[in-house]
């Protein structure tokens, strides 16, 4: 058996998507300065508790933000079907083998890691179907009859992009789960199950589908190099341009400069340098490392904080040094916060239990709506309510379309919330 949705290897961006086993996931390193810093900074905060001073900022107390328009020519959309070669490329064994010890495959994303969308994208191409998620009144009735409209044929090629949208942690919540994983082990045909990687840590606990199922794939991480590669504004003609990325502290590159579609610098150097030119050198400040570390390598998180760290700065508001560092800059000069400048979501100090039980069902479940959360949860609506509005406020929750979910500025700061709290978590 053989899916005509596999791709020339040609057709990859080599090194940019790469799927690898789950056990194979590395997370980007902190650089060696952040994690010290961190440690004095942790131990300081608990022996003194002292409120945090506000920070002395020269050049980017007066930097405007990017305007909107300006963002969508700066900041690369990602093409999720790019991505379709690779993941075929990583199941190409799987999809030709005529009898497969397992007909389905699970492939793990961490939230805002774009997995769900490139499964979207494979859907869209024979002979691919996708398998949308049953009504929440379905999944509690057990889902039989859900069930017994999965097609079972070797021509049945299924894509079931959501599976945390397939359970409801409740006492009647996982009976379809089980039904499902016991449908699919006898399917004759393939079946490729997208699963957010909190909903795989719960259901795996619950249900010890480790035991029994081969090793998932995901996304293999973005680090510093694939970040830098994702960042670069798309190439157009004309020296207006031309976009330069320096870092408001120091004048400091952060983005390689580029000239159209090739890089005006060589290859890295220790240090954090470039070579520019024959006896020239481009220094590049360490920023990207830690957009890297922080978002844990997740695509989403990390473009969420590099357009929130971007600003413009006309020429009177910076410093006479940085000023003239940016002087030969062709085309138009991006300034970007320093990273211990960046204001990025934290928690409040004194949290409730309340807190920990809404953002704890919201990643268990990609999402719920204010309806299902009174459903799953010990708590009384006023409750929920008053939680979920706060925590909107404070942008670690977000509405759309009557769901609510941790947006991806927000959430290095939940997971980090759930798990001092000792919250089962992700292995992202």
């Amino acid at each position: 058996m053989q899916a005509n949705t596999l791709l020339e290897d040609d057709m990859i961006q080599s090194g940019l998507w790469d799927f690898v086993p789950w056990s194979q996931y590395v997370k980007p390193r902190e650089p060696t300065g952040e994690v010290m810093r961190k440690g004095i900074l942790g131990l300081w905060d608990r022996l003194w508790r002292a409120p945090e001073k506000t920070k002395e900022k020269v050049v980017q107390t007066e930097l405007r933000e990017v305007d909107q328009s300006m963002l969508n020519r700066i900041i690369p959309v990602p093409n999720w079907k790019e991505a379709v070669p690779a993941l075929n490329g990583a199941l190409s064994d799987w999809l030709n083998t005529d009898h497969p010890e397992c007909p389905f495959r699970i492939v793990l994303g961490a939230p805002h890691s774009g997995v769900s969308e490139i499964l979207e994208c494979l859907g869209e191409t024979p002979p691919w179907r996708i398998l949308r998620a049953p009504s929440t009144n379905q999944i509690l009735a057990g889902g039989d009859a859900w069930i017994s409209r999965i097609p079972d044929s070797s021509n049945a090629f299924l894509i079931i992009p959501h599976l945390e949208h397939y359970y409801l942690r409740h006492y009647e919540g996982l009976d379809l789960m089980r039904k499902l994983v016991d449908k699919l082990l006898s399917f004759s045909g393939r079946c490729i199950i997208g699963c957010d990687t909190w909903a795989w840590a719960y259901l795996n606990m619950a249900l010890q589908l480790e035991s029994f199922l081969p090793e998932p794939l995901t996304l293999a991480a973005f680090d510093r190099e694939r970040l830098e590669r994702c960042f670069q504004p798309p190439s157009t003609e004309g020296s207006e341009a031309v976009f330069r990325f320096r870092q408001t502290d120091n004048g400091k590159f952060v983005l390689l400069p580029v000239k159209g579609n090739e890089k005006e610098a060589g290859g890295q150097q220790k240090g954090g340098e470039e070579k520019k030119g024959e006896g020239e050198k481009v220094e590049v400040t360490d920023f990207l490392n830690h957009v890297a570390a922080f978002s844990r390598g997740i695509l989403g998180i990390a473009l969420a904080v590099w357009k929130y760290s971007l600003r413009l700065a006309p020429e009177e508001e910076a410093n006479e040094k940085v000023r003239q560092t940016a002087a030969a800059d062709r085309g138009n000069t991006i300034w970007v916060r320093p990273w211990n400048d960046l204001d990025l979501p934290v928690l409040p100090r004194q949290m409730d239990r309340d807190l920990y039980f809404v953002l704890d069902a919201i990643l268990l479940h990609g999402g719920l709506s204010t309806q299902l959360l009174s459903h799953l949860l010990p708590l009384a609506p006023p409750e929920i309510l008053r939680t979920l509005h706060l925590s909107r406020a404070a942008g670690l929750l977000a509405l759309e379309k009557g769901v609510w979910h941790i947006p991806a500025l927000g959430y290095p700061a939940v997971r980090q919330f759930l798990a001092s709290g000792g919250y089962l978590v992700d292995a992202v």
